[in-house]
Order: C-alpha cells, then structure tokens, then sequence
C-alpha cells in the first residue's frame, strides 16, 4: 500500500453498466533502418532498409537509422522507419463511467479547511491525476430520439491512518465538499455543455450515502463524453474541492503528524427508458 505524510483522499469506481474493454488485434509492425552498426563501431549502409527490434525494447532498442552518405545527393539518402498505432473502443447503446478523480488534500491542520492541492493518489485505485470525472453515453431512445439521461453519485467511505498494515479510523467526521462545475465534453475549457454543470455535494465521512454529483435530464445534452473537472496543480489550490477536517482527528496531548485516506464509491445509474435506438 502506498503510504503518505499528507492527508489524501482516494478514489474507487463502480457503475450500473460496467463495458468491458477489447482488446486490439494487431499485427505488431518493426522499426527499420538503412544502416546498421559493426562489432567496432563503424556503420555501413543496408538496401533495402533492414528490420531491427523494437523502439521500446527494454533488453535491446532498436537503432533506426537515416543514413546520410555525405555525397550531398539527395536521391541516395537512407530512411528509417518507425510504427505506433491509434487505437479506441467504439461503444454504441452504452452508457459508461470512464474515469473517477483522485483528490489530494495535502497539510491540514484538525479543526481546519483545506482546498485541494493535487490529484494524487494514496492507494491503488480507480483514480486519475487529473481530477476528471467521465462518463460516455452512447444510447439514444428510440421513441425520443434524444439522449436518456443518467446519475452519478458519490460515497465518502471512513479516513483510516494505516500502520504495519493495521488501519485506525479517525475520530469525527470529514466533510469533503464538491462545487458546481462546468461540464465539457473534452478537456479543452472551450467545449462546455450549454447550461449544463455539475451538482454540488458534501460527503460525510463513513455515512455510507451516495450523493448526487452529476444529474443530466434526458436530451440535455449529445453523445460522447461527459466531463467534470476537479483540478489542482501542485502549488495552485483549487476550491472547488474542500476538505473540513475535524478537530478530534488531531492529538490534543502531544504533536504528532498522521496520514489519513478513505476511499470514494462512485457509481453511474442510467435514467431507465422504453428502448435503447437499434436495440
């Protein structure tokens, strides 16, 4: 488990609908090079271009290389080559939830409220460092024509300081509190969903009760991604996102300095309809 000296908060994901991912098939493509490299070091020029390994090859990389003869012609000049590939799932009559943030919280003293800091993560989990929270809907009603609408809420499990692989709960209740945000459907602050944000919400530490963090009626807004973005870069506080920390989670005795996390249930639920446009 991976252990902090800030306070941080994680991120687990569940969904209604859970898409399960392909994976490509691929016929996997080598770099080539029109020169190749002797035991003492010089290099003579190959035709046609020779395959060498993989760009990547953590043992051995490829070394691909445009040979120049210096004969200042430019028709005799050697290439080399390398392939990458563009790869996606293409989802249709789905409804998914894509990425769930993380929200690092940083210093805070007990009785006190911090805006967050980072994305980080304290443990192995769902979350991304860039404070996204995505879902995709690729359904269309049939009878409307329009897009279905969906839910998704949050749940704030219990802050635990862990030890020797011993978890302590805290004492009182963590408030993490949520602002409305405008919703995107890229990352590019530009492409906004016209009237469209995200639910302000505070969860309460260990209350086990899912509160609404997005809530789209149907045909408000088109297919693809749905973005709200919780983001902080290190150094830059963001206050969309607070943490209240209570103040019996401090030593009233002695000083000390204790890392805390708990985790976040996210979870989609689609707004049922009569059928699903090609079902």
């Amino acid at each position: 488990m991976k252990l902090s000296r800030n306070v941080f908060v994680g991120s687990l994901a569940t969904a209604g609908i859970v898409l399960g991912a392909l994976a490509p098939s691929l016929t996997a493509q080598a770099a080539t090079t029109s020169a190749t490299v002797n035991a003492d070091g010089t290099v003579t020029a190959v035709t046609p271009n020779k395959t060498v390994n993989s760009l990547n090859d953590k043992d051995n990389p490829g070394l691909a290389i445009a040979y120049d003869n210096g004969s200042g012609d430019q028709s005799a000049m050697g290439t080399a080559t390398a392939q990458s590939d563009a790869n996606v799932t293409v989802i249709s009559g789905l409804l998914t939830l894509d990425k769930v943030p993380d929200f690092g919280f940083g210093t805070a003293a007990a009785g006190s409220k911090v805006d967050l800091q980072n994305n980080s993560s304290a443990i192995d989990d769902d979350g991304n460092q860039s404070g996204i929270l995505q879902v995709t809907d690729s359904r269309t009603d049939a009878t409307t024509k329009t897009t279905a609408g969906f839910n998704v809420t949050a749940q704030l499990g219990t802050f635990n300081h862990t030890e020797n692989d011993v978890d302590t709960p805290a004492t009182g209740d963590f408030l993490l509190a949520l602002k409305p945000v405008q919703l995107t459907t890229s990352t590019a602050p530009k492409d906004v969903i016209q009237g469209q944000k995200s639910t302000a919400a505070t969860l309460t530490s260990g209350d086990k009760t899912d509160h609404t963090v997005m809530d789209l009626a149907a045909g408000n807004y088109a297919n693809g991604a749905i973005i709200a973005q919780f983001a902080a870069e290190t150094g830059s506080p963001n206050s969309n996102a607070q943490l209240t920390v209570p103040a019996e989670a401090g030593n009233s005795s002695t000083a000390s300095a204790k890392s805390y996390q708990a985790p976040i249930t996210w979870t989609l639920t689609p707004t049922a309809m009569t059928k699903v446009a090609g079902a």
